[in-house]
């Protein structure tokens, strides 16, 4: 007989909890939000191509570019968003405005 363990999102975490501060790359600050507002509205004005496109470009600018997530956390946000109702995309930028500023972020 199988032992019945109980279920939490632990066991996806690996049996951790990231805060806002401890997602940033090491001596990164996180960015304002009128910087994350300015970079997700040029992002949405001049992304053609749909969800794809748009997670392409944010690997590049968030990930490569500004450093503001290891490619590891990205990689995380985009799998959890592909676990979502939606466009990936929309998930994953709200995760990113979220990681970087918290509620307000993913609201920006």
């Amino acid at each position: 007989e199988l032992p019945i363990v109980p279920f939490s999102a632990a066991h996806f975490a690996g049996d951790t909890v990231m805060t806002m501060g401890e997602q940033l790359l090491p001596g990164a600050e996180p960015p304002s939000l009128p910087t994350i507002a300015k970079n997700f509205l040029v992002m949405g004005t001049t992304a053609f191509g749909g969800p794809p496109v748009h997670l392409g470009m944010f690997q590049n600018t968030f990930v490569e570019k500004y450093g503001w997530l290891s490619s590891t956390r990205y990689m995380e946000l985009v799998a959890m968003a592909n676990c979502l109702p939606g466009p990936s995309s929309t998930q994953v930028a709200f995760s990113i405005g979220i990681t970087q500023q918290g509620t307000v972020g993913g609201l920006v």
